[in-house]
């Protein structure tokens, strides 16, 4: 089974306009509105190929109704925390020729007792299980929860994917996940490195970076790159490139979260990094050619 866990899930309310001009009056072309957070993404992403997963979070309040109302309109199985607080809401200003602008925001406040009801309902995960550990803490939420949730689930043996920024992720790595999942940005945060180096580095140059990010814990490490493709070491530093497939990008949210269902997907099946590798780049560059979650035949198209 593969469980995703999402901290601080949103409603994302897309806003389709020709141009983002502050301090002007604007017209709206057109809206969309869609559950979202990471592992919700995910989630979403997982059930539409096909494959059993449980969506794990904190839900409360009229957004959060909402929220949960379109997953179990997907057919996404749910076992969310209830809370006190209402779920964010995150806004999405997009035109189909040109990059989206996001705006998000805090979320709700997350009590201990909250957070406590998150434990009971991890015992619930199955031994051997794979788990994804994916976006921004809610309020309330220690900064180490990654680190500490990891532990508690060790006894399990589940296969942990941490999918987070750098400030998440350190801690986590002593936990030893079984995969990491940096973008570019994330990559770059975690080593203190500037975007103007990165952006002329060739496959092999992250290489020696990549060895680091294993010798810190990671058993697996895959690198987005948006339209670039991902780059993947392994634990004995064996390291797989795949090119991601032209597409006319309408939007890159959720994009590194299809990446991840795409490749648990495949992973859990056959486990064979490559080829998981490569249907994770399939699936993030169909989620860029479309607004929000891609369906299955989009993935099929470009495959």
């Amino acid at each position: 089974m593969i469980y995703t866990i999402t901290f601080n899930p949103s409603l994302d309310y897309a806003i389709e306009i020709d141009e983002l001009r502050p301090y002007y009056f604007q017209r709206a072309s057109g809206t969309k509105i869609a559950p979202g957070g990471k592992g919700i993404n995910t989630a979403i992403v997982l059930n539409r190929l096909g494959v059993d997963v449980i969506a794990i979070g904190f839900l409360g309040g009229h957004t959060g109704a909402v929220i949960l109302n379109e997953l179990q309109k997907e057919g996404v199985i749910t076992h969310f925390v209830p809370i006190n607080e209402m779920n964010r809401i995150n806004l999405k200003f997009y035109h189909a020729e040109r990059k989206t602008t996001s705006v998000n925001t805090p979320g709700p406040y997350i009590s201990k007792s909250e957070l406590d009801d998150l434990y009971r309902r991890l015992d619930e995960i199955e031994a051997g299980s794979y788990v994804v550990f994916s976006g921004a803490l809610a309020q309330g939420i220690p900064e180490n929860t990654y680190a500490t949730l990891m532990r508690y689930l060790r006894s399990k043996k589940v296969k942990i994917i941490v999918d987070a920024e750098a400030h998440y992720l350190k801690p986590a790595m002593q936990e030893r996940p079984f995969l990491i999942k940096p973008n570019l940005t994330e990559f770059e945060d975690y080593f203190g490195l500037s975007s103007r180096l990165t952006k002329n580095y060739k496959e092999k140059d992250f290489a020696p970076y990549l060895r680091r990010l294993i010798d810190d814990g990671a058993e697996n490490v895959a690198l987005t790159l948006g339209e670039k493709g991902a780059i993947l070491m392994d634990k004995n530093y064996n390291l797989y490139f795949e090119r991601s497939p032209y597409v006319n990008v309408v939007s890159s949210v959720g994009a590194g979260d299809s990446f991840v269902a795409g490749f648990l997907a495949s992973y859990s099946k056959d486990e064979d990094l490559a080829a998981a590798l490569k249907f994770g780049v399939v699936c993030g560059a169909a989620a860029a050619s479309v607004l929000f979650q891609a369906t299955k035949e989009d993935v099929e198209k470009l495959l």
